[in-house]
C-alpha cells in the first residue's frame, strides 16, 4: 500500500462530474502488414504485459471522511477484459467520426472502484485503419510517465521476439508487491486523525514557502516588468464546465516547425506556442469574441529528475503570454520567445508552481469543501483567471512504433480541461509529425474544427514569412 503524492491527491479531490480529470491518447494504426492484428490479440498482449506497469493493477483506497490522502492498493482480482472494450465508428470512418466517438468515450468518468484506466479498440476507420484509445486518470500518470506506458502496448518492430517465460514469470511475481494485509477503515481513520493533528504545522510550512516565493519574485518583477504574464482575460471558453467533452486533432510537419525555429532563432516550444496563439486568435475572431488583452497559457513543465522512473506526477506550471493581441505572426513568435525565456529563468530560480506542497499540507476534505463552496456560490466564472488554457508539449519517439504488429501512423495526446478552462491543448512529436490534441467542452467551444484549421494556417503563416 502506497500513499498518493500531494498533487495526485488533489487531482482526485477536485474532480466533479463536470470536471473529470481524464487524460489519454488516440493512436491511429495501419494493420495492413500485421500478421494478426485483432481485438483478441490486443487482449492477449495486455494480459501478458500488464506486469510491466504494476500501477495498472492499483485501486484507490480513500481514508474515511477524507482526513488524509488516499492510498494505492493492489487489486489482486484485476481482469484485463474489464478494462478493454471494442467499438466501431460509423461510416465513412473519417476524422469527424473518430473525433465524435472519442468525444463520447471521454465524456464518461472512470470507475473509481477499479484501476483507473480503460482501453478502447476502435475499428471501422477508412482505408481499413483502426485506432486504440487510452484513458487514464490524471492522478496515475503525468505526460512523460504516460508516454512511458507505451511499453505495455508498443513495440519497436512489427513482430518482436517473445519475452522468455522465466523473465515474464519473475516480472509477474515482482508486480504483486507487498503481501502485507490492508488496514481496516478504522485503522485508516485513526491514521487520518494523527495526520490531521499535524496539519497546522504543514500548513504553516506551506504558507511560509509561498511567502518566500512572493518575496523572491520581487527582483524578477523589477527585471522582467514588461515580460511577466498578468491576469488572463475571460473568453467564451472560460466559463463553468458541463459534463460533455469534445475532441479534435491536427498534425503539422516537424521539419516545417524546425525550419521556422532555425530561421527565427527560437525554441521549438516557442513556435508551437505561437502557432497555438495564432489558432486561438483566428478562432475567437471568427466567434466575434477576441479580447483586447492577450490570452495566457499555463504551460506544464516536468520537474522529473533525469533517469527517474517513478510514474507519479512530477510537473510544475509556467504562465506564458500567447500575444493574441498582435496581428503579425512573426512579432507574436518573437514576443513569446522573450516571455518564455523570462518565465523559465524565474522557474529555474524559484522552482515551478508547487501544487504538491498544497496537496500534502491540506487533507482532501478541505480541498473538496473549497470546491463545493466554489460551485455552490457559482464563483467558477467570476474568480480571477491565471490562464485561459493549458498547453502541454510532450516529446514523443522519432521512430515508428507498432501495436500488435500494426504500424502506428499518428498519436494524438489528450489532457483534461480544468475548472474555468473549457479548452486544453496537448502536443506530441511522433516520427516526422507534430500532433495536436484538443480536449474541450463543446458547450463552450462551438465549431471546434476551426481550431485545427488555425493550427495549420499558423504554420503556413510563419513559412510564408520565411519565404518573404
Amino acid at each position: 500500500m502506497k500513499q498518493l503524492a500531494g498533487d495526485d491527491s488533489i487531482f482526485l479531490s477536485i474532480e466533479t462530474p463536470n470536471s473529470a480529470l481524464t487524460t489519454g491518447a488516440i493512436a491511429v494504426i495501419d494493420p495492413s502488414q500485421a500478421e494478426d492484428f485483432s481485438f483478441e490479440k490486443l487482449l492477449r498482449t495486455l494480459t501478458e504485459r500488464i506486469g510491466r506497469v504494476p500501477k495498472l493493477s492499483w485501486t484507490v483506497r480513500h481514508v474515511p471522511l477524507g482526513l488524509d490522502r488516499p492510498y494505492w492498493v493492489e487489486n489482486k482480482g484485476v481482469r484485463v477484459e474489464d478494462h478493454v472494450h471494442r467499438v466501431s465508428v460509423p461510416a465513412p470512418g473519417g476524422e469527424d467520426e473518430l473525433a465524435e466517438l472519442s468525444s463520447q468515450l471521454f465524456s464518461r468518468q472512470l470507475d473509481r472502484s477499479r484501476p483507473l484506466w480503460e482501453i478502447w479498440y476502435i475499428e471501422g476507420l477508412a482505408e481499413q485503419r483502426a485506432a486504440i484509445l487510452l484513458k487514464t486518470h490524471h492522478c496515475m500518470f503525468d505526460g512523460l510517465s504516460g508516454v512511458g506506458l507505451g511499453e505495455i502496448l508498443a513495440d519497436f518492430e512489427p513482430n518482436p521476439p517473445e519475452e522468455p517465460e522465466e523473465k515474464n514469470a519473475k516480472r509477474k511475481r515482482s508486480s504483486r508487491g507487498s503481501q502485507e494485509p490492508e488496514p481496516s477503515d478504522m485503522e485508516l481513520f485513526q491514521q487520518g486523525l494523527v495526520s490531521l493533528m499535524g496539519m497546522p504545522y504543514r500548513v504553516t510550512g506551506w504558507m511560509a514557502k509561498m511567502s518566500w516565493r512572493s518575496m523572491a519574485m520581487i527582483p524578477h518583477k523589477r527585471k522582467h516588468r514588461d515580460l511577466l504574464a498578468g491576469e488572463a482575460p475571460r473568453t467564451i471558453f472560460n466559463n463553468p464546465l458541463t459534463s460533455r467533452r469534445g475532441i479534435t486533432f491536427a498534425s503539422v510537419s516537424l521539419d516545417d516547425v524546425k525550419a521556422i525555429k532555425k530561421h527565427f532563432d527560437v525554441k521549438v516550444n516557442d513556435v508551437l506556442l505561437a502557432v497555438c496563439g495564432s489558432a486561438l486568435r483566428s478562432y475567437l475572431q471568427a466567434q466575434n469574441a477576441l479580447p483586447e488583452e492577450t490570452l495566457i497559457a499555463g504551460v506544464p513543465i516536468s520537474t522529473r529528475a533525469e533517469g527517474d522512473k517513478n510514474l507519479d506526477n512530477q510537473v510544475g506550471t509556467l504562465s506564458v503570454s500567447l500575444e493574441t493581441h498582435l496581428k503579425d505572426p512573426v512579432k507574436r513568435l518573437k514576443e513569446i520567445n522573450r516571455r518564455s525565456l523570462a518565465a523559465k529563468e524565474i522557474a529555474g530560480d524559484l522552482g515551478a508552481t508547487d501544487v504538491q506542497a498544497m496537496g500534502t499540507a491540506l487533507p482532501p476534505v478541505a480541498i473538496e469543501l473549497a470546491g463545493w463552496i466554489l460551485n455552490s456560490a457559482k464563483l467558477e466564472g467570476k474568480i480571477p483567471l491565471q490562464a485561459n488554457t493549458i498547453i502541454s508539449n510532450v516529446p514523443g519517439p522519432p521512430f515508428p512504433l507498432y501495436i500488435c504488429g500494426g504500424k502506428v501512423e499518428a498519436v494524438f495526446p489528450l489532457a483534461p480541461v480544468l475548472v474555468g478552462m473549457g479548452l486544453s491543448i496537448t502536443i506530441m512529436s511522433y516520427v516526422k509529425d507534430i500532433n495536436f490534441g484538443f480536449m474541450l467542452d463543446p458547450n463552450l467551444v462551438p465549431e471546434p474544427w476551426l481550431l485545427t484549421e488555425g493550427i495549420e494556417n499558423g504554420v503556413e503563416e510563419l513559412k510564408r514569412a520565411i519565404e518573404g
